[in-house]
């Protein structure tokens, strides 16, 4: 991929015998910034809102087991699991607390850690993601339309001329993308590369949709900041709306001409409104007293 070097930024750790890959970018005095990407995604659907979001505030984004370079889990590969999985890479790095911000399926790993490790979250972000129960025929089309997606993209051959061939690659953004001309070719490419080489998929998609109707988002207590787009096919914003309406204490920014995929079709916007979000919960210096302030200037 043409772009930044992330090589000093990219490193492994072993967590319960297993390689999870992550990248960890930048520094600062707020909670670091953990991103996680969705059903067959890596790290670097994120790599267009890194520098941005990394340029005063520590960033990690990771590889979920059995996506990118990180090795799968042992099925069964709940949710529960890969959230866990983070909690672990979270103690190894001495980092005590997170705002996370997650994009579709990872959002229900987002509100598993939320829930189950109420401590270690400051806040969410959830960008076009998982949440809003799904009556059982939807469940059943989404997991054929899966798992038919999976079954050509495991072909090397497929996968490799959709890589290669820039219409080809429209096409397939198309189904999730606005506006999938619009996108940087050579990131695509390795995305659709990194769809292809995905062990973890298929356990990852039964975790999914096991989890999608027991979510409960009443239950994530933390400030959330749902950022949708207005094309999204696959979630639309109705869905966004009734997150919000669920979750106590949520605000909802629609970006304007992106589909399913913010972080690919409007990085900036997306790093603006996440990097504001974060801002805001990052603990404010103590308010000198304004009456001794007056007098120490009379």
């Amino acid at each position: 991929m043409t772009g930044p070097d992330w090589s000093a930024d990219l490193h492994d750790a072993i967590i319960a015998g297993r390689r999870l890959r992550y990248l960890d970018r930048g520094t600062g005095v707020g909670a670091p910034l953990l991103l996680i990407h969705g059903l067959g995604g890596c790290w670097q659907w994120w790599a267009q809102c890194v520098a941005p979001l990394s340029a005063g505030r520590r960033v990690i984004a990771v590889d979920l087991p059995g996506f990118g370079a990180s090795d799968p889990l042992r099925p069964p590969a709940e949710m529960a699991t890969h959230a866990a999985t983070l909690v672990k890479l979270l103690d190894a790095l001495g980092v005590p607390q997170v705002v996370v911000c997650a994009h579709s399926m990872g959002g229900l790993v987002a509100m598993r850690l939320a829930v189950t490790h109420r401590e270690r979250v400051g806040g969410v972000v959830l960008v076009c993601a998982g949440g809003i129960h799904l009556d059982p025929v939807r469940l059943k089309l989404v997991m054929l339309g899966f798992r038919a997606f999976h079954a050509a993209f495991a072909q090397p051959r497929v996968a490799r001329a959709f890589a290669l061939r820039p219409r080809l690659r429209r096409r397939l953004f198309a189904s999730a993308i606005a506006d999938p001309a619009a996108l940087d070719p050579a990131l695509t490419s390795e995305l659709v590369f990194g769809l292809a080489l995905a062990p973890g998929f298929l356990a990852a998609l039964g975790a999914g949709i096991r989890v999608a109707n027991e979510i409960e988002p009443e239950e994530v207590t933390v400030p959330v900041l749902l950022v949708w787009g207005d094309r999204d096919p696959i979630l639309p914003v109705a869905s966004a709306r009734e997150l919000e309406a669920r979750l106590p204490n949520a605000h909802l920014a629609v970006i304007g001409g992106a589909g399913h995929a913010p972080m690919l079709e409007r990085p900036d916007r997306l790093a603006a409104l996440v990097g504001e979000f974060v801002s805001g919960l990052d603990p404010r210096p103590p308010v000198a007293n304004r009456s001794r302030r007056q007098r120490s200037f009379t």
